[in-house]
């Protein structure tokens, strides 16, 4: 193993150079590979279709089943109508 620093041969598989410290990088472990924008993107649109699907989900839950008693409270129904513009 050479050095990418300083060129010194013979190095033994470590972390740092025993010539001139440079980093010794590990090459027989595989290298992460980087995320494209696409991916970035693909990933948010997941996650934006999931926050639309559980807003719309938990809205309709509160409104089915907490709306129509007569002693609800008013902050049940500003709550439902927050969940459904979550979803827009």
């Amino acid at each position: 193993m050479f050095c990418p620093k300083c060129g010194t041969a013979d190095q033994t598989p470590e972390t740092f150079c025993r010539q001139c410290g440079g980093f010794l990088p590990d090459f027989t472990k595989p290298v992460k590979k980087s995320q494209t924008p696409q991916d970035h993107v693909r990933a948010n649109l997941f996650l934006n279709a999931l926050t639309i699907a559980v807003s719309f989900t938990l809205a309709i839950l509160l409104f089915t089943i907490l709306a129509f008693k007569p002693d609800t409270h008013p902050l049940i129904h500003l709550t439902v109508g927050l969940l459904i513009a979550m979803g827009f």
